[in-house]
């Protein structure tokens, strides 16, 4: 089970629907045309640079479309970007 580590605390859980989770800008975007309205973005196994690139790129995406981003385990990229929140795994350091 995860943790979730908010950005915006101003959270109402009654808007609350589904919750993809999706390892592409391409998913991202479909989901947001079906009227998702909370997203989960997972890279895995993509380089740092990739992540960044994608991490940035959904941010935008999100934030333009009145979506809430999570990102997960990327805590500092997400804060960076402006994600809505953060999903935080099994390891949890935040050691800087």
């Amino acid at each position: 089970m995860g943790v979730f580590l908010l950005i915006d605390s101003a959270i109402d859980r009654r808007e609350w629907g589904v919750y993809p989770i999706v390892d592409s800008l391409e998913l991202l975007q479909s989901c947001i045309k079906a009227g998702v309205r909370d997203i989960q973005l997972r890279l895995k196994d993509v380089s740092e640079e990739v992540a960044e690139a994608t991490i940035a790129s959904a941010c935008t995406m999100a934030s333009d479309c009145g979506v809430r981003l999570w990102v997960n385990d990327d805590w500092e990229m997400a804060c960076k970007y402006g994600a809505y929140g953060v999903h935080v795994g099994q390891v949890l350091d935040f050691s800087l």
